[in-house]
């Protein structure tokens, strides 16, 4: 089959429709030379003397496993990656549950730092319990939205975990007031893209126009529920992606016409698309309560999320001392250790690495269980099987360290212009705080960890 000489002509051509002299015209005045230019030594896309005006576009889609790419019917997607630069080792942290991913990704940080350890946690300074927690008061790190609307670039975020009912000097200009359950992709997507429109249109109606919106950040459930309800090998989560594939290509169409509508000059869109963890297959349910042999004891509370669990000692009245606290821990740790499948550990003895141990919202006791195993109150002993009691089929929150099967995917798309289809290997998390605070060319949060992913740009502009 005979190619088109400028691939994303050919692309930008296929999302035309009938008769739209706009997009038309959009994609005939994009430059024609595409990754001639040989591998150079790798280098950011960073700031310079003629820096352009960068519009950033992320978008999070929720429960990626790599793989899933192969299975599924993803021509925007594989596009995006062949024009622009890629990652299917993109590594969250740990745990690599929904809500401390996308802290980390938003951050730069871990959760001893931003303090969101599960997508459900205690708080023992405050004795409070969240569940899919909204409020960004609750970040103990500065989120990428408040990073850049600090130094003056204009922000809209929807759906991201802790980004909603925004306060004070720095709230974003646009966000949700609430996370709504039941939305669909679709109309998640609608949210930002039309306060983006409304956006515009207000700027024509100023007699001096504010800069436009410059950082948009945006979420999709995606693959991520049906995964966990039959499983990551399973045919629902396959066509969901390729559902939400059509999606993309809808919304980097719209996005592209807004873009377009206040560009100036050199300036760029930068499409970011990135998931927060994989999947993994789930054979074997486990109730905190029986593995801890809990039944009967009442100064203990618990809280899971996926494949972790806290046990708290609760002491309102200061009759434990630090002797009877530790010894109380230690038996707790070791009835749950008597069991191959599980790891438990005081708070300050888990793994370095995992940076797990906040202060008050990481429990007394903290516990790991094994790739196949998650939480459940559902047995009624110590474990039993997953199919027969309903699921859930597929979890996340393993350690990546441990299984490739929690890393996901990364995709960066720019124009005018392309990448060159460029592999960057493995990614973490928590890279990308600082990533996109560069490409805006401002500074990253002081707390975010400081090194930019590394985009080895082979772009001849016109």
């Amino acid at each position: 089959m005979k190619r088109d000489a400028n691939p994303i002509h050919a692309w930008l051509r296929s999302l035309v429709p009938a008769g739209s002299a706009f997009l038309l015209l959009l994609w005939v005045s994009m430059p024609a030379d595409h990754g001639a230019a040989a591998h150079a030594e790798s280098a950011a896309i960073q700031a310079t003397p003629d820096t352009p005006r960068r519009t950033i576009l992320w978008m999070t889609i929720d429960g990626i496993r790599p793989d899933y790419i192969g299975r599924a019917e993803t021509p925007t997607l594989d596009r995006m990656a062949q024009e622009g630069a890629y990652s299917t080792q993109f590594v969250p942290i740990y745990p690599s549950l929904t809500f401390p991913s996308h802290v980390s990704k938003a951050t730069g940080t871990k959760v001893r730092e931003h303090g969101v350890p599960g997508n459900s946690f205690i708080d023992a300074e405050t004795g409070r319990l969240h569940r899919y927690p909204w409020n960004p008061e609750l970040l103990g790190a500065e989120p990428i939205w408040t990073t850049a609307q600090r130094q003056g670039v204009r922000v809209a975020v929807y759906d991201w975990p802790l980004s909603h009912s925004q306060e004070g000097e720095h709230a974003t200009d646009y966000h949700g007031e609430r996370y709504i359950r039941g939305l669909s992709d679709a109309q998640r997507l609608e949210q930002l893209f039309g306060v983006w429109e409304n956006d515009l249109r207000a700027r024509e109606d100023e007699e001096e126009r504010r800069d436009p919106l410059r950082l948009l950040m945006g979420y999709m459930v995606g693959p991520d529920s049906l995964g966990h309800e039959h499983g990551p090998d399973a045919q629902p989560p396959i066509d969901k992606l390729s559902e939400v594939d059509g999606l993309l290509r809808a919304a980097l169409t719209r996005a592209l016409q807004l873009f377009e509508h206040t560009r100036q000059g050199n300036d760029e869109l930068i499409v970011l698309l990135t998931t927060d963890h994989g999947m993994s297959e789930v054979h074997t349910l486990v109730n905190i309560n029986y593995l801890a042999d809990l039944e009967g004891v009442h100064n203990v509370e618990t809280v899971t999320s996926g494949n972790t669990g806290h046990i708290f000692i609760q002491d309102p009245d200061g009759e434990l001392g630090d002797r009877d606290r530790r010894a109380m821990v230690r038996e707790l740790v070791q009835r749950i250790n008597r069991h191959d499948f599980a790891r438990a550990f005081p708070r300050d003895e888990a793994p370095e690495h995992w940076q797990i141990n906040h202060p008050t919202r990481t429990g007394d006791v903290y516990i790991n269980l094994k790739q196949g195993y998650t939480f459940s109150s559902r047995p009624r002993g110590v474990t039993g099987p997953a199919r027969e009691l309903g699921g859930p089929l597929g979890m996340h929150g393993y350690d990546p360290r441990e299984t490739d099967e929690m890393n996901g995917i990364m995709v960066v798309w720019r124009y005018p212009g392309t990448i060159g289809g460029v592999d960057l290997g493995r990614v973490h998390a928590t890279q990308l705080h600082a990533t996109v605070a560069q490409w805006l060319d401002i500074e990253p949060a002081e707390t975010a960890r400081p090194e930019p992913v590394r985009v080895q740009p082979r772009l001849r502009r016109r």
